[in-house]
């Protein structure tokens, strides 16, 4: 039998007739079930620049294709401006340059925003990150990372704390959420 595709290409997803019915098995589980699949890491593998990372869905809040917004030229360049998403307005950051991976930003096709609410955010604001492409949703073992060493620095060196083999001799950085809403915080 033939596996049948679903894509969704508002969001760069193409997801398998199994891995559908896994996702709709998930939400159809009582709450602490739920809890141990996401204990399994899923994880947002993505592209920046030249560069891939990883987060965990369970921090992800939402992924959006990009939206024509307003510019705020008076915060640093990181800042993009504002979007407007289903009538909320969101503080949108250019993550490439916050990581020091690129000066500027051109637009393409590929590129999503990744939107993430404080956890303890009272007011519910969302923030959002420019990325260049989804490569896919998979499961990384924790055993699989790698932590980095102390002696790496550089502005990647803030919001990563783990590196693992992408298998094409590319590494793959994982980044921690907590840390880039508090070097967005910084920003402003």
């Amino acid at each position: 039998m033939s596996e049948v595709s679903f894509s969704d290409t508002a969001i760069g997803l193409n997801l398998t007739e199994t891995q559908l019915d896994e996702w709709a098995n998930f939400y159809a589980q009582e709450d602490s079930e739920a809890e141990n699949i996401w204990a399994s890491a899923e994880w947002l593998h993505f592209k920046v620049a030249d560069e891939q990372f990883i987060l965990p869905m369970t921090a992800l809040d939402e992924v959006s294709v990009v939206t024509l917004g307003v510019g705020l030229p008076h915060l640093p360049p990181s800042a993009i401006g504002l979007i407007n998403l289903r009538g909320e307005t969101i503080l949108t950051f250019d993550l490439g340059q916050m990581l020091g991976l690129r000066g500027s930003v051109a637009p393409n096709a590929k590129q999503r925003v990744l939107l993430f609410k404080e956890q303890d955010d009272e007011e519910q604001q969302r923030t959002a990150f420019l990325i260049d492409e989804i490569v896919t949703v998979a499961d990384f073992n924790e055993d699989q990372l790698q932590p980095l060493h102390e002696g790496d620095d550089g502005e990647q060196r803030r919001f990563i704390d783990a590196v693992t083999d992408g298998g094409d001799g590319r590494s793959i950085s994982r980044l921690q959420v907590d840390a880039l809403l508090r070097g967005v915080r910084e920003i402003l």
